[in-house]
């Protein structure tokens, strides 16, 4: 018995992955040419989507890429990045200490049951203190929060062709953005 024709066009994607490495505050765009082995473009009507994601299978993506689908009949699509979203990367703070919680005043430090190493803030002073074993040490201020300096991650962009309930994935890699040291900070 023949097999049935397949409403999803088979195609051969060259190259498979590409890898960004970007400064955060960078925009990239990327401009996709999908043809058929013969050079004739696929037409990608459908839906097209890219994101950026922490790893591989993570359900929320980081970013979503900007699709321009003005060419999409001549299988081109353009895909776009921008600098805020790159920076964005960085904006997840990564805590300077690792604390219990935060009490009003020192005299409320537990006397008992104490972990060496358990640390605590006091909101009085914004000061954390540590326990040492056998007394609460005073570390000073809380430290301000400090960004990641280099984001990894990887991105795709799927295609989900028009009739059809499987989406391609046209590309996809690894995504790396770092910190700009030579930048002044906004």
């Amino acid at each position: 018995m023949p097999r049935a024709a397949s409403s999803t066009p088979v195609i051969t994607l060259t190259p498979q992955t590409i890898d960004l490495e970007l400064y955060a505050g960078d925009g990239v765009s990327l401009r996709l040419i999908v043809n058929y082995p013969t050079g004739e473009p696929i037409d990608l009507s459908g839906e097209i989507t890219a994101q950026v994601r922490d790893e591989r299978g993570a359900a929320e993506a980081l970013a979503d890429f900007a699709i321009d689908p003005a060419l999409v009949d001549d299988g081109i699509v353009v895909i776009t990045l921008t600098g805020e979203q790159t920076s964005s990367f960085h904006d997840n703070d990564i805590p300077p200490i690792t604390v219990i919680g935060t009490i009003d005043t020192v005299a409320d430090l537990p006397a008992t049951n104490n972990a060496i190493s358990d640390q605590y803030i006091i909101a009085e002073d914004n000061h954390y203190y540590k326990w040492s074993g056998t007394v609460w040490e005073d570390q000073g201020l809380v430290p301000p929060p400090t960004p990641f300096l280099t984001f990894r991650g990887v991105w795709d962009c799927q295609w989900l062709p028009e009739g059809s309930t499987l989406p391609l994935t046209l590309v996809q890699g690894n995504v790396t953005s770092s910190l700009d040291v030579t930048r002044p900070s906004s």
